[in-house]
């Protein structure tokens, strides 16, 4: 698929598309490291912490995008690929975070898994797939 798009797009269309995909993944870094800042209570992260988790936590949604193709996967399979993803990052966060920020964005990440279900099984509903 992904020679498809960059044979549509043309060279320019798809640089464009890439600083566009990078931005969106940098949001997304950087709003799930803020709420893991915001819920760090008496252990907050130093700038560089901060720095090096929105690192990691882009450089894994990167690596692993998912899109409406993954709608059509068994709950427990897609279950499975995103808790995969976050135990990577806190695994790579362990390197540099404390035990009590390490447990903080362990629950968070439980938290997250609760939520992308609920909004998993809402598109599914709203685009009709039967599983």
């Amino acid at each position: 698929q992904q020679d498809q798009r960059r044979e549509i797009l043309g060279p320019d269309g798809w640089a464009t598309l890439q600083s566009i995909a990078d931005g969106m993944r940098n949001d997304a870094a950087k709003n799930l490291t803020s709420a893991v800042q915001a819920n760090m209570g008496n252990n907050p992260l130093t700038p560089e912490q901060s720095d090096r988790l929105q690192g990691v936590i882009k450089a894994e949604v990167a690596a692993n995008n998912m899109d409406d193709t993954d709608l059509f996967r068994p709950t427990a399979e897609w279950t499975q690929m995103v808790t995969d993803r976050e135990q990577h990052v806190l695994q790579v966060a362990s390197e540099f975070l404390t035990p009590a920020q390490q447990q903080t964005l362990q629950f968070l990440e439980g938290e997250n898994l609760k939520q992308l279900l609920q909004q998993r099984e809402q598109r599914i509903k709203a685009l009709g797939i039967k599983q």
